[in-house]
């Protein structure tokens, strides 16, 4: 975590954690569904708190376009730049602020994408980011944010209830808000409240297809827990941190065992046309 509570504005990553990202398929899909409504042969992508998957990068370069990965953390950067060499993908990943301000001019890109970055980042600052997508962009961007209230399961739903309850925990200490989803279209009035756009709503039906995601999710919280309690000098933080750590553990043992099948959270998008 960083000095002002944001998850990803800290200098490092954990391997779990970075292993989790770059092992997301759904996410990835739909961003593709969303980017081949604006046909991008030959055009130019700004992709915003790209982490270190590079899987947005070789869907551009199939479709002979450019492509830019910013994100605020030095680590993801760097773990993005070794995949895009790894891959033999043309492209590079750069430390920005979305928030602050990027150094591009405006209209530098055709589109700019942003997969849950509003959910990481302070309220108040969500305005300032989404301005600064739509000045970088000349035809439009897109939004995708998780909405973790649909998050159940009629096969074991107490489970799975103890899971949501944990996460939105774990969530709550990190600035972190599951259900971004539900709220962006609002967010998106209050910061362009004459912007034309489209909105949509991935929901997956009940299956234990999405095991595997949540598995890694416990287990990043379980290394970052046990990270922060080897950091922290606080001993009540120390211990809040260790028992994270091992309810993600216990949580993540039982999944596994018992290998539910549940509704994933949804992912809500919004797109801007400019």
């Amino acid at each position: 975590m960083s000095e002002n509570g944001e998850f990803y504005r800290g200098k490092g990553v954990s391997p779990e954690e970075l292993r989790r990202l770059n092992s997301l398929k759904r996410p990835n899909e739909r961003s593709q569904e969303l980017l081949n409504q604006l046909d991008m042969t030959n055009k130019n992508l700004l992709d915003v708190g790209a982490g270190s998957n590079p899987e947005l990068g070789s869907y551009m370069k199939v479709r002979n376009g450019g492509y830019t990965a910013i994100d605020v953390n030095p680590a993801m950067v760097a773990s993005m730049n070794e995949a895009f060499k790894s891959a033999g993908l043309p492209y590079e990943s750069k430390q920005e602020d979305i928030v602050a301000g990027t150094s591009f001019a405006s209209e530098s890109f055709d589109v700019a994408h942003e997969r849950f970055v509003l959910m990481n980042i302070k309220p108040e600052t969500r305005a300032a980011a989404i301005q600064e997508m739509v000045r970088v962009a000349k035809e439009g961007v897109v939004l995708m944010e998780y909405d973790w209230s649909t998050f159940s399961s009629t096969s074991h739903p107490e489970l799975i209830a103890s899971v949501k309850q944990f996460v939105e925990r774990v969530f709550t200490t990190t600035n972190t808000d599951p259900y971004m989803g539900g709220k962006l279209e609002a967010a998106v009035r209050e910061a362009l409240p004459d912007s034309s756009y489209t909105k949509e709503r991935f929901l997956e039906p009940e299956s234990p297809t999405f095991l595997p995601e949540m598995l890694a999710l416990m287990e990043s919280i379980q290394a970052n827990a046990k990270r922060y309690e080897e950091s922290l000098s606080d001993e009540s933080q120390r211990n809040m941190a260790k028992m994270a750590g091992t309810m993600a553990g216990m949580l993540a043992v039982q999944l596994e065992k018992d290998q539910p099948s549940f509704i994933p959270p949804a992912i809500d998008s919004v797109t801007i046309r400019k």
